[in-house]
């Protein structure tokens, strides 16, 4: 599924302007008005997700246009989010949730629109905490039943493990220069890269070539703001051993000992997988990029 990116522009637009009665004999989303009296980005922005589906009827089959129009509302829908108020994001999960559950058809295809634009690391709109707001509202009693839930929850369970905001579990590395705790790790620089690798990935050796070339990380690993930590957390110890030598000698690089590090205390899912953690193991980014990581404001140069 190609994801659709909402411009800036475009979100101001449908914060700060009426753009409701559309037809949904056409592609166009049909929008809600908002009222003239709300003035203020956070309230237009609450007002318009808490009603940004009152015109939609999920109950209707599903064609091409239509599930484009569902696709292009539900991008915008979430580009609106930012502004709005919290109690806001999560009473208009819940309202998309029940209207979607109209038919198997719209709340198959919102569940996966959910998941493609919120869980996968390469959407532009990725939010994990978003993601979790529509896991909570699928489970929500009397929503679905026990089958239907099973993959909810696994998601959730998944999801809620080392958020951003939250201190990620700690766990010993065994390194060439001795045991290290992740802990211990994070406290020697503000910021950590880490890096979940599987040494026969070849996106993973083109990861950190990636992450070893950039002259911005470079910077900030030789200025003692960023360290970066790999981390192999399976089980084939003479694999981890012949591979040592393959990664830049400024990471610091380790097995783990707990055998559920990765399938446990971490949800990786797929190598490689990156967090950035601060220096008290606070996570800043989960299932990141070294795109989005270069966001952030302290690596500025």
């Amino acid at each position: 599924m190609k994801i659709l990116a909402v411009p800036l522009l475009i979100m101001s637009a449908l914060i700060f302007s009426c753009r409701g009665n559309a037809s949904e004999d056409t592609a166009s989303f049909p929008y809600p008005d908002v009222p003239g009296n709300l003035v203020t980005p956070q309230d237009r922005a609450s007002y318009l997700i808490r009603h940004f589906w009152d015109n939609v009827d999920f109950a209707d089959s599903i064609d091409d246009a239509r599930m484009a129009m569902l696709e292009q509302g539900f991008a915008d829908f979430i580009s609106v989010f930012g502004p709005a108020e919290s109690d806001a994001r999560r009473e208009a999960m819940q309202t998309l949730v029940r209207s979607s559950r109209s038919s198997h058809a719209s709340a198959d295809v919102m569940d996966g629109l959910a998941e493609s634009y919120l869980y996968s690391p390469e959407s532009p709109v990725y939010d994990e905490e978003y993601f979790i707001l529509y896991l909570d509202a699928l489970l929500q009693p009397g929503v679905l039943d026990d089958v239907e839930s099973v993959r909810p929850r696994f998601l959730l369970d998944e999801a809620s493990r080392n958020r951003v905001g939250a201190e990620a579990a700690d766990f010993v590395l065994v390194t060439p220069s001795g045991e290290r705790s992740l802990g211990e790790i994070c406290s020697r620089t503000p910021y950590t890269l880490l890096v979940f690798v599987d040494p026969e990935c070849e996106t993973c050796a083109e990861t950190v070539a990636e992450i070893d070339t950039d002259p911005v990380i470079s910077s900030l690993v030789a200025d003692g703001t960023l360290g970066i930590v790999g981390v192999y957390g399976g089980d084939d110890d003479a694999l981890w051993e012949s591979s040592g030598g393959h990664y830049p000698g400024n990471w610091t690089v380790g097995k783990t000992i707990r055998r559920d590090v990765t399938d446990g205390l971490y949800a990786v899912a797929t190598y490689p997988t990156l967090y950035l953690l601060d220096s008290k193991g606070i996570v800043v980014q989960k299932n990141t990029n070294l795109r989005r990581v270069l966001e952030i404001g302290a690596f500025s140069r």
